[in-house]
């Protein structure tokens, strides 16, 4: 079946296009998917900055449709999966990327085909400025990724193209937090400000596989004045710009945003785009 890329809301000035598209939802559960595009952009329409912005995206959507509902989890050498769950989907994305259970992945093969589709697209300006595809998956535990592959991605190849994952989330009910964090990595640039000891000891080997890396600007080794300790995984020699934002933290119903600085940084990033 052919991928059709479908509009779903276009903003009045220069677009930065968003591509929501469906990943382990079967046929008969599209209508879902359409209802998680909506809270998306609902989340995209509340939160600042991007409430003040909306008219500089685009927003699309590919309703892609998979056999199996739901994403597979793969085992990984660090964190053994036994039996692996084996889901036929669209994209291939799987769960336990690099041995992280909530850890989302889209195969680099089926990166490539989503890239050389969009470029290819005639529908959204997707041939002449860099495009921000989002994954909405069909799992209900809180899991996604945001892979970032520098600060103004190029078209020349996918590896350039940044990618943003998110599950449905009914474990924590924070999709719409979720998403605008996830999307903050991919977009945006920024940094993680909570604190994972598992993480820390292991990021020098995950991070070639998952994000460019280059000192990222809501993240310092040392406090310029005023900022909180506890970034980046560790809970000391890393600052953070805001005591609490969706940097931070996400579940259980929080709702603190972005923080001050935050919301200067994803401005700028929004400035340059659009």
């Amino acid at each position: 079946m052919a991928l059709t890329v479908q509009t779903v809301l276009v903003g009045s000035q220069s677009e930065i296009p968003v591509i929501f598209i469906a990943e382990g939802f079967k046929s008969t559960e599209m209508a879902t998917f359409n209802t998680y595009v909506q809270n998306a952009l609902l989340a995209f329409r509340t939160e600042p900055p991007f409430k003040t912005n909306v008219k500089k995206f685009g927003f699309y959507k590919i309703e892609t449709v998979s056999l199996d509902s739901g994403i597979s989890v793969l085992t990984h050498p660090t964190n053994i999966i036994s039996p692996e769950i084996i889901k036929t989907t669209r994209w291939d994305i799987f769960k336990n990327y690099i041995g992280l259970i909530r850890y989302c992945h889209l195969p680099d093969s089926k990166r490539a085909f989503l890239y050389n589709l969009l470029i290819n697209s005639s529908v959204g300006p997707f041939s002449d400025r860099p495009f921000y595809p989002v994954f909405i998956v069909n799992d209900g535990i809180y899991a996604g990724a945001g892979e970032f592959k520098g600060i103004k991605p190029s078209l020349a190849n996918p590896d350039d193209m940044s990618v943003c994952i998110i599950s449905k989330d009914t474990e924590f009910n924070s999709f719409g937090n979720l998403l605008l964090h996830e999307f903050a990595h991919s977009f945006g640039d920024l940094d993680d400000e909570y604190e994972d000891p598992g993480y820390a000891a292991n990021a020098p080997t995950y991070e070639p596989d998952v994000w460019y890396y280059a000192n990222r600007p809501n993240v310092k080794n040392t406090n310029p004045g005023g900022w909180f300790e506890g970034a980046r995984y560790v809970p000391t020699g890393k600052w953070r710009s805001s005591l609490n934002s969706l940097m931070r933290t996400v579940t259980g119903g929080y709702s603190g945003g972005f923080g001050t600085l935050n919301i200067s940084l994803l401005q700028d990033r929004i400035d340059d785009e659009s």
